[in-house]
């Protein structure tokens, strides 16, 4: 991490990650998101695929051990 006046301005990176971060550069966060979920063996059901108002959603199935399981064991 390179600081300027105690706070980060930039990172230093390899080459590989540097890549790896310009592949994903154009992809939305949603899509960032659920890749990442999809990485760590998380499926998420949408329950109304067709509806999007706040109103008419209800909760998502989610299928996988708890997230908060998850970051447990990657912290260890």
């Amino acid at each position: 991490m390179i600081e300027r006046h105690g706070k980060p301005v930039a990172a230093l990176v390899s080459t590989e990650d540097l890549a790896r971060l310009e592949e994903r550069a154009g992809e939305s966060a949603e899509e960032r998101y659920r890749q990442a979920l999809e990485e760590a063996s998380v499926k998420i059901t949408d329950p109304d695929p067709g509806k999007r108002s706040s109103r008419s959603r209800r909760l998502a199935r989610i299928e996988g051990k708890p997230l908060s399981e998850q970051i447990i064991e990657d912290r260890r």
